[in-house]
C-alpha cells in the first residue's frame, strides 16, 4: 500500500492511498460470498447463486458497495498507523478508483493533533503545604461521623431544631395567587440542610407535628425560575410529622462495630492516620496540578475546534452520568441554571482547551524526553482495570481493543511526564 501525506491548513492533513488490486480483488471475492448468502434467486438455492447470475441479479455495484464498505476502514486505519498520524476526528473520504483487477485509490483529509513546542519545563517553581493534622482536626472528624451514622425517630411531641426531618405540606401564593411549583405534599425537609429557602427553613424552627406556620419568601433576582425570580411569596405550611435527629456516642462498643479498633483513644488515633493520608494525598495532587497548568502555559499550539467540542461533549456525557446517579438528569440541570446546551457549551469551552492543552502539553514533554511505557506497566493497568470491575484479569486484557491499550499507555506516559515535572521543579514548602 502506498500512502503519501500532504499538510492542509491547521492541523488537517490529507492523505492519498494506493491499495494493491489483489486486496480489491479478494475484498469483492468476499462480499459475492456474504451477498449470495443474503440473497434468494428463483431458481437457486440460497447461498448456491453462481457470481454471474447474482451480479446480472442485483448489479456488480453492490458487490464493490459492499466490498469497499469492509475494505475502507482497514486501509484507512493501515494508512494512518503507516503515517504516524493521530487524528481526531473523522475523516473525510474521496474515492478515486474501486474496481477489480485495478488498484483501489481514494484520498482522505482528516484533523490531527496539533503539533506543539514547548521551552523551559524544568525547573519550575510551586509550592507544597506542610501536612499537619491536629486534635481539633480530629474531632471535627469525629463529629461529622456522628452526623452520618445518626438515626431519626418520630416524636411528634418534640420542637423540631437544626438537623430534624420534617415531612410537610405547602402552598405558596404570589399576589394572592398561587403559582407553578408553589404547592407540594409530603415533601421531607431537613432542617439547616439549605435546600429549601432560609427564610422557608427558619419558618419551621420550634414547629411540632400538626402544627401550621407561614413564612414569607422573597425570591432571587437570579432564580432558576423567571416566574418567580425577585417575587415575594407567602407559604402556608402544615407540619405532618417530626422526626428527631439522634446522634450516637462514640465509645467503645460502637468503635468496635464500625472500624478494627477496640477503644476511641486507638480509633482516634486511626483516624488521625486516615485524616494525614487523605491530606498527603490532597497536598500531591495540588501540586501535580499546579505543575501541569505551568507547564502547559509554557506551550504554544493551536487547537483545532473539533477537539474542543469533542472534549466538551466528553464532558458533557460525565457530567449527565452524575446527575442520573443523583436521579437528574441534564436537561433538569438546564433548567435549573436557567441556560440551553449551547450556553453551557460555551462555558465549559475554557475548561476544554484548557484540558487539552495541558494533555498536549503532557505527550509533548513525554515525547521530548523518550519517556516509555514498558508492557509489563500496561500489564498492571489492565489488571488495576479488571478488579475495578469485577473482571479476570486475563480474560480482560484478551478482550481489550488496539485504542484501550493505547489510551492506558497514553495515560501512563502522561503521568510520567508529570513525575518528571516535580522531579525538576523547585518545591517551596509553606505552611
Amino acid at each position: 500500500m502506498q500512502v503519501t501525506v500532504d499538510k492542509l491548513e491547521g492541523s488537517k492533513v490529507k492523505l492519498a492511498v494506493e491499495v494493491e488490486a489483489e486486496r480489491v480483488n479478494k475484498a469483492v471475492a468476499d462480499a459475492y460470498v456474504k451477498v449470495r448468502g443474503q440473497v434468494r434467486i428463483p431458481g437457486f438455492r440460497r447461498g448456491k447463486t453462481p457470481r454471474s447470475i447474482l451480479e446480472a441479479y442485483v448489479g456488480k455495484g453492490v458487490l464493490y458497495e459492499e466490498a469497499m464498505e469492509k475494505l475502507l476502514p482497514e486501509v484507512y486505519k493501515e494508512a494512518v498507523k503507516q503515517a504516524e498520524l493521530s487524528p481526531v476526528d473523522q475523516p473525510s473520504v474521496d474515492i478515486g478508483q474501486f474496481e477489480e483487477e485495478k488498484p483501489f485509490i481514494f484520498s482522505a483529509e482528516v484533523v490531527v493533533k496539533p503539533e506543539v513546542t514547548i521551552e523551559g519545563y524544568k525547573g519550575i517553581d510551586i509550592e507544597k503545604k506542610r501536612v499537619e493534622i491536629s486534635d481539633e482536626d480530629v474531632e471535627k472528624e469525629l463529629s461529622s461521623l456522628q452526623e452520618r451514622l445518626a438515626t431519626y425517630d418520630v416524636d411528634n411531641e418534640a420542637e423540631a431544631a437544626k438537623g430534624d426531618v420534617l415531612i410537610i405540606d405547602f402552598e405558596g401564593m404570589i399576589d394572592d395567587a398561587p403559582f407553578e411549583g408553589g404547592k407540594a405534599e409530603g415533601i421531607t425537609l431537613e432542617l439547616g440542610a439549605g435546600r429549601f429557602m432560609s427564610e422557608f427553613e427558619e419558618a419551621l424552627m420550634g414547629a411540632r407535628a400538626e402544627e401550621e406556620r407561614q413564612a414569607t419568601v422573597t425570591f432571587p433576582e437570579d432564580y432558576h425560575s423567571a416566574d418567580v425570580a425577585g417575587k415575594t411569596a407567602v407559604f402556608k405550611i402544615k407540619v405532618n410529622e417530626v422526626r428527631a435527629r439522634k446522634l450516637p456516642e462514640i465509645d467503645d462498643e460502637l468503635v468496635k462495630r464500625i472500624s478494627a479498633s477496640q477503644d476511641v483513644a486507638s480509633f482516634r488515633e486511626e483516624l488521625k492516620a486516615r485524616l494525614l493520608a487523605k491530606a498527603e494525598s490532597d497536598v500531591e495532587q495540588k501540586m501535580r496540578a499546579d505543575i501541569v497548568e505551568q507547564a502547559a502555559e509554557k506551550a504554544q499550539v493551536e487547537i483545532p475546534e473539533v477537539m474542543i467540542e469533542h472534549e466538551i461533549d466528553h464532558m458533557l456525557k460525565d457530567m449527565n452520568l452524575r446527575l442520573q446517579y443523583q436521579q437528574s438528569s441534564l436537561q433538569s440541570y438546564l433548567e435549573a441554571i436557567g441556560k440551553d446546551e449551547a450556553a453551557l457549551r460555551e462555558d465549559l469551552k475554557p475548561q476544554a482547551e484548557s484540558q487539552i492543552k495541558a494533555e498536549l502539553s503532557l505527550d509533548t514533554i513525554a515525547a521530548i524526553e523518550a519517556l516509555e511505557a514498558p508492557q509489563e506497566e500496561i500489564d498492571r493497568a489492565l489488571e488495576d482495570i479488571a478488579r475495578r470491575y469485577g473482571q479476570k484479569p486475563e480474560e480482560f486484557a484478551k478482550k481489550a481493543t488496539e485504542d484501550q491499550i493505547a489510551a492506558i499507555k497514553e495515560s501512563i506516559l502522561r503521568d510520567k511526564a508529570i513525575e518528571l515535572l516535580l522531579k525538576n521543579a523547585n518545591i517551596k514548602e509553606v505552611a
